[in-house]
């Protein structure tokens, strides 16, 4: 069974970098603020290509405080049915 990283800050700079470098290994849940079209070009870039076989979830998410962290990791455990 593959493992599930999430990573704040998934679809630029040092999320981005993480996501690329965990992605053979990983499924990703990768949370970004608010820019939906480039999270998308992500995902649509990171499953075409040939060395992923895993899978990857969005959520567009700010954290704004501990409760919404506590929250986001508690849909996400819940989403992909193991823990992150």
């Amino acid at each position: 069974m593959r493992r599930l990283a999430l990573i704040t800050g998934g679809t630029s700079g040092i999320g981005r970098g993480m996501a690329k470098s965990l992605f053979q290994e990983f499924d990703l849940a990768l949370v970004y603020a608010s820019n939906h079209e480039r999270a998308n070009e992500f995902k649509k870039e990171l499953l075409e290509s040939n060395s992923f076989e895993g899978k990857v979830e969005l959520y567009a998410n700010p954290l704004i405080g501990y409760s919404s962290v506590e929250e986001l990791v508690a849909k996400v455990n819940t989403d992909w049915d193991k823990p992150v």
